[in-house]
């Protein structure tokens, strides 16, 4: 006998279920993240205005410089920076009392996973409604206030502690200050003259034929050029004015 429509019916039957239930596990996931950031904002607020002040001297930024300023708080949060490249040295860990976490410097940089990510969004959660302030307390060298001003929100209330177990993700070390640093300026580079770059660990160097290395060569002779001539035109790689 026929039975396409009955078939079809319990296809479709079985799709929506499988779409509410994904929607469903996705929706609880999200909850669980959002509960981890509220738990390590404040301290990742903190760690923040305790980099800030050391990478304002480590880098040179002009304080009297407001939109260098602004640049520079901006980027705290961003992992492809220099200036957010501390958030890779922090480790979330699951505290003796149920529930509740906290944050480690693990001195070492790590792998950028699924608590590094977390990190991140909890810079920004803490920062977002902050930056002015932040701005304006690094200009006036207002250091002793940074973290009791800019963290005071972040800070103000205890977030309650985590409903369901939570699973530590494992440390695990990632690329030295080195090799964070040539990604870095790759990022940067590719911002200027829109050219993509590889970075390659020196093992890897030490085994390329000289063929390769010489199309390596010309690649970034050809890149170094570019930005040159974007540079001498006044325009970066998309025809933007560039102040020069």
């Amino acid at each position: 006998c026929f039975r396409g429509p009955s078939m079809a019916a319990a296809a479709t039957t079985l799709t929506v279920a499988a779409l509410l239930a994904l929607a469903c596990h996705t929706g609880l996931a999200a909850d669980a993240d959002a509960a981890v950031v509220a738990q390590v904002k404040c301290s990742v607020c903190e760690l923040a205005m305790l980099e800030a002040q050391a990478l304002v001297e480590e880098l040179g930024t002009d304080l009297k410089n407001e939109d260098e300023v602004i640049e520079f708080v901006d980027n705290l949060c961003t992992l492809s920076k220099r200036e957010g490249r501390w958030l890779r040295r922090l480790d979330i860990q699951n505290e003796e009392a149920k529930g509740r976490l906290r944050v480690v410097n693990m001195t070492d940089y790590g792998e950028c996973r699924k608590e590094c990510l977390l990190l991140r969004k909890a810079c920004k959660a803490a920062l977002g409604r902050v930056q002015e302030d932040v701005v304006a307390l690094l200009r006036s060298r207002d250091f002793k206030s940074l973290k009791s001003k800019a963290c005071k929100a972040s800070c103000k209330k205890k977030p309650p502690a985590l409903k369901d177990a939570r699973v530590d993700e494992e440390f695990v070390k990632g690329a030295d200050a080195g090799m964070l640093a040539m990604m870095e300026n790759r990022d940067k580079l590719r911002e200027e003259t829109g050219q993509v770059f590889d970075i390659m660990k020196r093992e890897d160097m030490e085994t390329m034929s000289e063929g390769d290395k010489e199309a390596q060569a010309a690649q970034d002779a050809f890149a170094e050029e570019l930005r040159a001539a974007r540079e001498r035109s006044g325009r970066d790689w998309k025809g933007k004015e560039v102040d020069l």
